[in-house]
């Protein structure tokens, strides 16, 4: 599996690639120049079968079709400290696709002074939390920009079963939506975020045991202070893990009826969860794209 913005050479058989947000299935390609994908990659259209004849002319098959496909969808979802930032970074990375994280986005609006975010920043400092209406707005709005038109990677959104089916109601028919759950031990994730510490200039994230910064107190990155988040006192935590299994098994209850959940093992390794990750998106972007088209045959 790979990821290229220029001319594919030496393809495999079997091999299924992206390009510009297009998913090739292939036999006997030897190249593809930008030309050939060019009009159809506007317009996000799978392109299965595409074989290159003797004379290496570009054509398709009669016994191929081209399917029309929507956008890859792909929700995280984790407790406290499951790594759901990490792991929606290196799918952006793998996949070219815009991470929108909820938090993000509120933030944003607030530093920006926007209506919206004086209205959140209100909230926020009455010690309140930003409303589905609101979350959803920036949320919906977010997810129609052009950087999305092939996809997109969702953290801490949604939050529960009312935002769930508004982002439902408002994908477009043909959006594929893949659910990952991070699944973590309370009781080990507890002993792992008591030691978190957050710079407050860049947001990095450090472990003062597992994870420690070059020099003690001082973020790497920027120099500037690390800090323990308010939310990261032991019994905070523990307060924040029974507000979200109460959620999130509604949440889970609800994509396994839409056929769209899969759990992952979020006590492992980063590196090991984010393998795992992969090979899950393969199967569920790339093989399904072939199981397709062969039931069409």
């Amino acid at each position: 599996m790979r990821t290229r913005t220029s001319p594919i050479e030496g393809v495999g058989s079997g091999r299924l690639l992206s390009f510009r947000g297009v998913f090739v299935s292939n036999k006997t390609i030897a190249r593809i120049e930008k030309s050939d994908l060019s009009r159809y990659a506007d317009c996000n259209m799978n392109i299965l079968g595409y074989a290159a004849d003797s004379g290496g002319d570009m054509k398709v098959f009669e016994n191929y079709r081209i399917q029309p496909c929507g956008r890859n969808v792909i929700i995280i979802l984790g407790g406290p400290g499951a790594g759901k930032g990490t792991q929606a970074e290196a799918i952006r990375e793998w996949l070219n696709v815009p991470h929108i994280s909820s938090g993000d986005l509120l933030r944003s609006e607030i530093i920006a002074a926007t209506p919206l975010g004086l209205q959140v920043k209100a909230i926020v400092d009455g010690g309140g939390l930003a409303g589905d209406d609101i979350v959803n707005e920036l949320i919906l709005e977010r997810i129609r920009n052009q950087d999305c038109s092939s996809g997109f990677v969702l953290e801490g959104y949604p939050r529960n079963v009312g935002q769930a089916v508004t982002l439902e109601g408002n994908l477009p028919m043909g959006d594929r939506q893949i659910v990952i759950d991070l699944l973590t031990d309370p009781e080990k994730m507890v002993a792992r975020l008591k030691y978190r510490r957050t710079c407050k200039a860049c947001g990095a994230i450090y472990h003062s045991i597992a994870a420690p910064p070059d020099r003690p107190g001082v973020c790497d990155y920027c120099n500037e202070a690390l800090v323990e988040r308010s939310d990261d006192h032991e019994d905070v935590i523990r307060e924040r893990f029974k507000v979200y299994r109460a959620v999130n098994d509604r949440l889970r209850k609800l994509y396994t009826r839409m056929g769209v959940y899969h759990a992952i093992d979020g006590m492992r390794s980063k590196d090991q969860v984010t393998y795992n990750i992969r090979r899950l998106l393969e199967n569920e972007i790339f093989e399904s794209s072939i199981a397709g088209k062969t039931a069409a045959d």
